[in-house]
């Protein structure tokens, strides 16, 4: 699995992870959203030290890279708020909501704009070993 496809992948996990978390009740609520910042945050960790570390090397992709990188960040901290925050209390549901709202446009515009330059630059082969790479990291084959 190339690294477009294992992202591809996770993408949907983390949608799929989103909706249940849209869907539980009040006493799912902490448990689906432990699900989805877990795999957010270890995907995050790993595409950064596979994909966006290769990207950066190259300048026609560095500029996104290194966006996608803050916004990564941007994640986290709304992430570190939510967890300061007692889920049932609608503050919480504000910040799910950005926080959704953030990692979907992310999704987006890594798909369409970043996917389009990385895969100029990226050989197959570097695609298929960054994939691999990243695989690993999260604790699977790749």
């Amino acid at each position: 699995m190339d690294i477009f496809d294992k992202i591809l992948a996770d993408h949907g996990k983390i949608r799929g992870l989103i909706d249940g978390l849209e869907a539980a009740g009040d006493d799912e609520r902490c448990e689906a959203y432990t699900a989805l910042k877990d795999f957010l945050l270890c995907h995050h960790d790993a595409e950064q030290e596979t994909f966006f570390a290769e990207l950066v090397q190259h300048a026609a992709a560095r500029d996104d890279a290194m966006h996608m990188i803050e916004e990564h960040g941007e994640h986290k901290k709304i992430i570190e708020q939510m967890d300061a925050i007692d889920p049932r209390a609608d503050r919480w549901e504000d910040k799910f909501a950005e926080l959704k709202d953030d990692v979907l446009h992310h999704i987006d515009e890594e798909e369409e704009d970043v996917f389009a330059v990385a895969r100029q630059v990226l050989p197959k082969s570097v695609a298929e070993d960054l994939g691999v790479r990243m695989g690993r990291i999260e604790g699977g084959p790749g």
